[in-house]
Formats: structure tokens, sequence, C-alpha cells
């Protein structure tokens, strides 16, 4: 069989034309025109009397390009140069994307994260290091796709910065030499900063500067999915063997410690709960004084799932009593779950099947009299994992019936009803009213109704699942754009993708209907976008390189909150479930990056940072991996100090999902 695309190199321009099934060829993508190099210091304008360039182009499969390019400074004098190299799409980009940063231009949502490819007319470019593959632009149509990225082989490839310039007729990928971050640089939430644009490479006079780079073209099989293939290649290129910081096993046993004996409390003499985590003086989210210690939070401190998830560390409780036989954990998870079943749920009857998802307004004064709405997020958490512990407490021999009404309750709710855009919505109110119907999030509702049907075989809950299933996938997944379920941004995110692919998989296993396979595979892939498949550089006195963080395998979080979390300790299990049933050892290999960088960072009871000492098990949520930090004064590299419940509650979840423990040693 013929190949599907062919490079034609002619002096220092190429092409890349698709071989068409009836003899003709089409031009894919052109460099034609687009070559040049500008020169900081503008000794002379006039680059070719300044500059050679030359590329030894290797091609890696159909399609795949290695390219290897050499600048050689042929004038008299050293230089300080910014190098670029462009090459543009010879279609109209139908969807474009920069992996972490902009998907289709970020136009979902209220934020003010980068919109479009331009600000006040100039173009974006963002550094390497905010992009899950290293300086990567995607842009395609329904017939081709085209990727550009960097190597990670050598400090002077990996040390670039990207850009997308789209007009009516095509769209230019660009890559520049070194980071640079232009006309503004986003550094906070919705904050900017000035430009990062005074590095330059200095070439003395007839050196060289060599940079290696990659370019891949494929086919869209699927309407704005056809990156995936490029995704695949990438991936084949910076696969790398990594070692896991501590086993599963081990870390369960330290973290049900520190459930137990830094998160349980009981409020009012009535109330069993877990506290959400621990900040530096309890206020501060990096450490700002010496001898500063950390101190339960102050305010939003129990949530039934999101960031605080007491429902699954409870059930973690439980879980370590059917293996040890610990009477103190079965006391402490039946105690916390029975005050959420009996306090949480909503009296009124409109919205009967409700339950409060913030204990706090149910015990502090301040908070009551805050807005009283139920997020789908938190509801779709709790609900499930309600109904994961009736289950679990029935194994043991513990009738908890109270447990399965609130899990059938909600999913009962939700049987009738909906938010006006035919969504779960985003929010309800205590009288069962939907608030806001914005976003994916809805798509955790999924979770209990998947699980009440499992427990009960009422086929309502079934059919329910597969309506709304392809209701989010249709309308959001397949747009590239999942939202809403980061409950502290509103703006495309990786967590909200993540019940889809679950639950995709879930109902594959259930009906065997392959639709419900594919959609997974997509929804794995979508996540896969914020997973970070290399390692960044960063200073010797950085957080990272003194605590041996590394940057591949974690996630980002959002457009809109440009920093790497563990989120591995949850979602890489479901790529796990893909390599199950597809035999594709990519998706095993994906797992394991994610799983393996979600440990790091999780304290042995002797870790200090920032001069505090952390508590066995506790791990940070913020890993300031780019020019985006919170504060001004930290610098990239920076760990923050905020020790929350969730990061630790999801690796517990995937051990009580999957009993062989041999995976996570």
């Amino acid at each position: 069989m013929g190949k599907n695309f062919e490079l034609n190199q002619s002096g220092k321009n190429w092409e890349i034309y698709a071989n068409k099934a009836d003899g003709e060829k089409k031009l894919i993508a052109s460099t034609a025109g687009s070559q040049f190099i500008f020169n900081i210091n503008d000794i002379n304008k006039n680059a070719e009397n300044i500059w050679e360039y030359s590329d030894n182009i290797t091609e890696c499969e159909d399609g795949f390009y290695k390219i290897i390019r050499t600048y050689t400074n042929i004038s008299d004098n050293d230089i300080d140069a910014v190098f670029m190299f462009e090459i543009n799409a010879a279609f109209s980009a139908e969807f474009f994307m920069i992996p972490c940063v902009s998907y289709n231009g970020n136009q979902w949502g209220t934020g003010h994260e980068p919109k479009g490819l331009t600000r006040d007319g100039e173009p974006w470019v963002f550094a390497y290091d905010r992009v899950s593959i290293p300086s990567a632009t995607f842009s395609e149509d329904t017939d081709y796709s085209l990727a550009v990225f960097v190597s990670d082989c050598n400090a002077d490839s990996l040390q670039s910065a990207c850009s997308l310039i789209k007009n009516q007729e095509y769209i230019t990928h660009r890559i520049f030499w070194p980071e640079r971050e232009t006309p503004v640089t986003y550094t906070g939430r919705d904050t900017y900063g000035p430009a990062v644009d005074n590095k330059t490479v200095k070439v003395k006079s007839k050196e060289k500067f060599e940079t290696q780079f990659y370019v891949s073209v494929s086919k869209t099989k699927i309407k704005n999915y056809g990156w995936t293939e490029s995704f695949d290649r990438a991936w084949k290129i910076f696969k790398r063997p990594i070692k896991n910081t501590v086993s599963g096993e081990t870390y369960r046993k330290w973290r049900v410690e520190y459930i137990k004996n830094m998160q349980y409390t009981i409020r009012n003499d009535k109330y069993s709960l877990f506290e959400m985590g621990y900040l530096a003086s309890g206020v501060n989210y990096i450490s700002k004084t010496p001898g500063e210690k950390f101190k339960l939070r102050e305010e939003y401190r129990y949530e039934i799932g999101w960031c605080g998830q007491n429902a699954s560390e409870a059930l973690a409780l439980l879980h370590d009593y059917s293996i040890t036989g610990d009477k103190d954990s079965l006391d402490k998870g039946i105690a916390v779950l029975d005050t959420w079943a009996k306090y949480a749920p909503c009296e009124n009857k409109n919205a009967n099947g409700l339950f409060q998802v913030m204990f706090d307004k149910i015990i502090d004064e301040k908070s009551r009299n805050r807005r009283n709405d139920f997020d789908t997020c938190n509801l779709g958490w709790g609900g499930w994992i309600m109904l994961e512990a009736y289950k679990m407490a029935e194994s043991l021999g513990i009738n908890k019936p109270e447990w399965l009404k609130i899990g059938l309750n909600l999913c009962e709710f939700f049987l009738k009803n909906r938010a006006q855009d035919g969504s779960f919505g985003k929010a309800w109110s205590d009288e069962g009213i939907c608030t806001d119907s914005r976003g994916t999030v809805g798509c955790y509702i999924l979770l209990p109704l998947m699980k009440a049907y499992h427990m009960t075989h009422d086929t309502r809950y079934l059919e329910t699942v597969k309506e709304m299933f392809l209701f989010y996938v249709k309308r959001d997944l397949l747009e590239v754009s999942c939202t809403a379920g980061a409950l502290d941004t509103h703006c495309i995110d990786k967590e909200t993708c993540w019940p889809l692919c679950k639950i995709g998989l879930d109902l594959y296993e259930e009906t065997k209907e392959v639709q419900f396979l594919e959609y997974s595979k997509l929804a794995g892939y979508y996540m896969l976008t914020f997973m970070y498949h290399y390692d960044a550089l960063y200073d010797d006195d950085c957080d990272f390189t003194k605590y041996g963080y590394r940057t591949y395998g974690a996630t980002s979080v959002s457009t809109q909150h440009h920093h790497l979390d563990p989120w591995g300790s949850l979602l890489a299990y479901d790529w796990y479930r893909l390599y199950k049933i597809t035999g594709e050892e990519k998706w095993r290999e994906r797992f394991e990056a994610g799983w393996m960088n979600s440990m790091l960072g999780a304290s042995d009871g002797n870790l200090i940072i920032h001069g505090i000492k952390r508590p066995i098990s506790s791990q940070n949520e913020g890993f300031w991996h780019c020019s985006w930090t919170p504060a001004a004064n930290y610098k990239r590299g920076t760990l923050n100090d905020w020790l929350q419940s969730w990061s630790g509650a999801f690796k517990l979840l995937t051990l009580i999902r999957e009993s062989d423990w041999r995976l996570f040693d």
C-alpha cells in the first residue's frame, strides 16, 4: 500500500502533500515564503547576509517528520538573535488547539484567560512550558490535521515558544527559540503582566545554532479529533521509564492515619466531618514568614465531594476496616456518612433528593447566609459514593438504608428534572430550581445514576445514563470543550471530562455497544491534552529542583488556571481501563505516567518545604510550572502550601476501584 503523504524539498523550502485515492496530490502544508529570522540587536535587517540555514529532514513514519534545523552566523559579528520557524496549513482551519492553553480560542466561559489567537491585534505567543507537548500547535479541517512541536533532546530545542496566526485562507504555525511570551504574559487567574521578550540566543561569528522539532500531518477521521494521531506519535517520542516514589499500599496506610488523626473532627458535639485541609497559618497558600505552622483552613471546610471529599474518605475508612479490621476506621467512616445522610438532605419537597454539599452552611452562621445552591459536581460525587458506601457496608454485614436513600433520592430527582437547555445543569437551589445551566459539569450526575442501575437493575437509570451521556458527548466532548467542573474557574478544563471517560467504559462493559468505547477513547484523548509529556527545565534554586518534582505525567488544571496538579490520582486509572479493553499499550503507559507523577511530593512525614514539616501523606495542590503564579513574588517551579483532601482521597478511591495493587508499586 502506498504512502498517504509525501514531503518535497526544494532548496530551503518544503511542502507536504496528501496522496489522494484518485492519484491527485493535495497540498497540506508549506514553508514556502515563510522563513525568516529577526535579530534583537538589529545589526542588519538583511538576514540573508547574516544567516544561512539548512534543514535535515527524517521521515519517522508516513506523515511524521523530524527536522534538525541549523542556523549559521556567516557575519563577522556575534549576534543575539531570536529564531523562528513557520509553516502554513494549506486549508482553512475549523479547529485549532494549543494544549492546556487554547481550545479553538477558549470562547466558552466568563473567565479572562487568553481568548482567541490575538490580543489587541497582536498574536499570542506562549512559552513551551505552558503546553503539555512542548510548544505544540494543532490545526485541522474535516479532511486533514497538522501539528508542530519541539523536541526535548536538548535545552536549545526545548526552550522555545509557539503561536498560531489565522486568516480566512489558512493558519500559520510558529515556533520561536528561545522562549518568549507576548504581547503580555498570563501571570495569574484573569491577570496579566509585561511581555517576556528579552531572551535571546547568542551566536558567535561563524558558529552555529541547532534545534530539533517535529511536523506531523494526518487524516481527520473524526471531526475535531484529527490531532489524536499526532498525540500518539508524540507519545512515542517523549515516553520514558519512570519509577514510583511510594507504593500504593504504603500510601494507603499513610493516608488512612492522616484522615483519622488530622482530618476527622466532631463539630457542635454531634456532626462528624473531615476537614478539607491545611494552609500555612490557616490562610496562606504559600508560607510567608519563618516559623509558620500548618493550621486548618478557616473557611469552606466541609465538602461532600470535589475538593473536600468527605464521602470518599469515609468510604476509604470502611475499606480499611474490610482489610485490617480496625474498628476506629469503621466507626469514623460510619459517623461521617451518617452525619451527611441525616443532616444534609433538603427539607423542601420541591427539592426532594437534593442535599447540602457544603456542611459549613449547616453549622456556620456566616456560610449559612450565603446563597444556598448545590452544584452538580458535588451532588454527583455525594450520591455516587453514598451508594458505593451502602454496598460496602452491606458486604460487611452492616445495613445503612439512609445511605441508600440519599443516593437513590438524588437519582430520582434527576430522572424528573432537567435544566432549561436539557442538561443536568450546574447548580440547583434548595427549592429544586436550576439556577445555572451552563457547562458540562452536570455529567457528574451520571456517576450515581450508573451505580443505581448496577444496584437495582432498574432500567430507568440505565436509559437515562445512555441518553445524557450522549447529550454531553455530542454537545461538548465532540467540540473539545468540556467545561465548568473545576468549580473555582468557569472555563474549559480537564476534570469535567473524567466522568464521560469512566461512564463510557461502564456503558460499554454493560451493553457492548462500540459507540460507548469509542467516545471513551475520545474522552481519554481529551484528558491527555492536559497531561505533560516531557520534563520542563528549571533553575537549581526553585522548589521543583530542590524536591525532585518533574512535570512528566502531571496534569494542567484548565485554560483559566495554568498550574499543574496530581489529578492523575483519579483519571489515570481509566486510561488503564482503556488498555485492559483495547490491549493498546499506549493507554497503560499513560496510566503509569499519570499515576506515578501524582505521587510526587507526597510526604513521608519528614518532608520539610518552606520551613514547615508536612504531615505524612499530605501533598500540595498547586505546582506552579510556568509564569502563571497566583502571587507575583513567586517564581516558576514553586510548590504551594495548600494541603487539601482531594489528591489523597482520589488515590484511595483508585485503590478501591482496582484490587490488583501491583499496578501501583
